[in-house]
């Protein structure tokens, strides 16, 4: 019995921490959220957040270990600590032989002369803005103080640079310098001086000097066939210092589908759907992704990718097995679970370690799926249902002929789920019945919520199961064809329409035969040889500017040169266009009493309420609001108890299903109905006097980017 009872095992408790929710894990977010790092890291595409990154506040946290104290049990030392005015606390744990303990105190940390800048969070190119700066005399007697500001090549200093004050002791004194942001979206520097006497201190803070728009991608793909030529002439309106161009010729077809894996592997968001679509293509593209950047991800750093992408999906498992929308959400998506158990089946069976345990939880859920009402869990959700669960080795037989008999009722892509479902029964006449009817090429609805179904969805997994059952199928070329057809700008213009259109491409282009391929080529910039390549192994150009110039591809030999390029930047004319397509979104700046404030007359330390005005002409889901700050706002927490409160302005406010506050913008994630005008009201303070860009309020669909509305560019000052 004492074996039993003293013997080593297993940690019975389960652990977790919601540190996520505090401070974000960049590595994970990389999956399906918005931090992306570009190759070089100048330019994150980090899709509606700032792309220019600064520390503005540097963290006081140092640590030292391996302390020896001395007889007496005291140690001593010493810390190198950065600007900073204020207490520090300090923590000290020790160990010996058989004791350990701990204390804690505090430690002011501060200057004969402080000085303290205010300065805004962050600023627009162009903006003028003033710098109030506090000086505090702790030197024991009155002195004459010289307060200075110097600046880096992200600011001009606008009136004087240096002033001289008359500072009593142990009082404040304060003066203003102005300063203008540079043109160019950059990270700048101020410093701050200050001397008295044999006294002087300084304060330098980092800015981001933000662009007037949001990052830019255009891109282009093509077929060139040996022997050959191709003239690209790629877009140049860029702002100097965000331009970026690529080309990448392969022999592999893939090279072509490249703007479409980039835009799934840069999504700015992580729900399920949109985390699962940024890694479920890798399953069949690892070769093609390697060529968007070869050092970045080569086979390793895509097995790490898409194991990370397993992480972060099973962060989202409900207790029910099945996945919530966004990370912490209690309540299962249906559709989205669906969809990330298929994923996960599918990694697993390419050798990728997924929890049995979490996998079996997930497969269970989807049983549950099938057993509810038909109001609640529609005929396609079932027969996506039967299909993971069939290819997971536990099929449902007797619901696969349930949903055979009414095969009418589903929408055609899910018929499709049904005919695989049905081959691993080895039904061979149900399968022959289904594929033979074919895909009609006609107009598909698309839909924003649920399954997402569109022309695109449709036809890439059309293409996907007729890869797995008959790949030899005449209608293979076709769906190959509309596919590629339904490109614009380099992608499909959704997650959920990219994933399925690459799903169904990694299939056949793993299928294709390439090797009668033999080619020898030259890439030609305003008639100078800039690179050569062949068709054995990929050539990419990256450092290479050919913005409006003639760039020649020409290639000589046989077999096909697939090309793609990019040309991505901030657009120079700073402008956004203003539309309303499906959706119209007005935004009004009220006062507390909600009467509308001047834009040019508004007060430092004013409050402000941000009235957001959604309508759409039908029902919509899955729609982002985006609310860009001027650099003079800041915006009240309401979370936090000192926080500006406006009672009225909640009395019709709707609720998003996701807020994410930045310290330059707002984010809602939500859907919309279609029957009313719908308010979303938030508190900002004016903080920062000066004269400002007042950025367009924008809203569109993430499920069907031509769904979308932006308005209210302009300028503010504070006064």
């Amino acid at each position: 019995p004492f074996e039993f009872f003293y013997g080593r095992r297993a940690n019975f408790i389960q652990t977790f921490d919601i540190y996520s929710f505090l401070i974000p894990d960049f590595e994970k977010e990389k999956i399906g959220a918005d931090s992306t790092p570009s190759a070089d890291g100048a330019y994150d595409p980090k899709g509606r957040l700032n792309p220019i990154s600064a520390q503005r506040v540097k963290p006081v946290v140092l640590w030292k270990a391996s302390l020896i104290t001395d007889k007496n049990g005291k140690a001593s030392a010493e810390f190198d600590v950065p600007e900073f005015i204020g207490n520090l606390k300090v923590m000290v744990v020790g160990t010996g032989t058989k004791e350990f303990g701990n204390a804690q105190g505090n430690i002011k940390v501060t200057e004969p002369l402080m000085i303290t800048p205010n300065l805004p969070r962050v600023i627009s190119t162009g903006d003028d803005f003033i710098v109030p700066v506090i000086l505090l005399n702790d030197t024991g007697k009155d002195q004459t103080a010289t307060v200075s500001i110097e600046v880096s090549n992200g600011f001009t200093i606008a009136g004087e640079s240096s002033y001289s004050v008359e500072a009593k002791d142990k009082k404040e004194s304060s003066v203003i310098f102005k300063l203008k942001a540079a043109q160019q979206p950059q990270k700048g520097t101020i410093t701050i001086k200050a001397s008295a006497g044999t006294y002087s201190t300084s304060r330098t803070t980092e800015l981001a000097v933000r662009p007037p728009a949001p990052l830019t991608t255009l891109s282009g793909s093509g077929v060139l066939k040996a022997p050959g030529s191709q003239t690209i002439k790629a877009p140049a309106e860029w702002l100097k210092g965000t331009e970026k161009y690529s080309l990448v010729i392969s022999a592999l077809p893939g090279v072509e589908f490249l703007g479409a894996l980039k835009f799934l592997m840069q999504y700015p968001y992580g729900c399920i759907e949109q985390t699962t679509s940024s890694v479920y293509p890798l399953l069949y593209l690892k070769d093609v992704a390697a060529k968007t950047d070869p050092q970045k991800f080569n086979s390793d750093a895509i097995d790490n990718y898409i194991n990370a992408g397993i992480q972060r999906i099973l962060s989202m498992q409900t207790y029910s097995g099945g996945f919530s929308l966004w990370a912490g959400y209690n309540n299962p998506n249906k559709f989205g679970s669906a969809y990330a158990t298929d994923f996960l089946v599918d990694a697993e069976k390419a050798g990728y370690n997924v929890p049995k345990s979490d996998k079996d939880a997930a497969l269970d859920y989807l049983e549950t799926v099938l057993a509810g009402k038909e109001n609640e869990n529609p005929l396609e959700l079932k027969a996506y249902a039967c299909y993971v669960l069939s290819k997971a080795g536990r099929p449902k037989q007797s619901w696969v002929r349930k949903l055979q008999e009414r095969k009418n009722d589903l929408p055609e892509y899910a018929r499709f789920y049904l005919a695989a479902s049905l081959m691993t029964m080895n039904d061979k006449k149900g399968v022959s019945e289904i594929l033979g009817e074919g895909l009609v090429d006609k107009k598909i609805e698309r839909k924003t919520g649920d399954d997402l179904d569109s022309y695109v969805k449709t036809n890439g997994l059309a293409l996907s199961m007729y890869m797995d059952i008959d790949p030899e199928n005449p209608i293979v070329p076709v769906l190959v064809k509309r596919l590629k057809g339904a490109m614009q700008n380099g992608n499909w213009g959704t997650t959920q329409d990219n994933a399925a259109a690459l799903l169904g491409l990694g299939k056949y282009m793993r299928y294709l035969n390439i090797q009668d391929t033999d080619y020898q080529g030259s890439v030609t910039l305003d008639k100078k040889v800039v690179a050569q390549f062949d068709s054995t192994k990929t050539l990419e150009l990256k450092d290479i500017d050919f913005g409006a110039k003639d760039l020649e591809i020409s290639a000589q030999g046989k077999g096909s040169v697939y090309y793609y390029w990019s040309s991505e930047g901030v657009p120079v004319s700073g402008k956004v266009e203003e539309k309303d397509r499906g959706i119209k979104i007005r935004r009004s700046l009220l006062t507390r009493e909600g009467q509308a404030v001047s834009l040019d007359k508004i007060a430092q330390g004013e409050t402000i309420v941000v009235d957001l005005t959604i309508q759409a002409d039908a029902a919509h889901k899955n729609v982002i609001v985006e609310d860009l700050l001027p650099a003079c706002f800041e915006i009240e927490n309401p979370r936090i108890a000192t926080s500006e409160k406006v009672e009225w302005m909640t009395k019709d406010n709707f609720e998003p299903d996701h807020i994410d506050v930045r310290d330059d913008r707002l984010l809602l994630f939500t859907d919309l109905p279609s029957t009313n005008t719908i308010h979303y009201r938030y508190v900002v303070r004016a903080v920062t006097k000066g004269k400002f860009a007042l950025p367009a309020v924008s809203a569109s669909c993430m499920y069907d980017p031509s769904i979308a509305s932006a308005s209210g560019q302009g300028n503010v000052e504070v006064k």
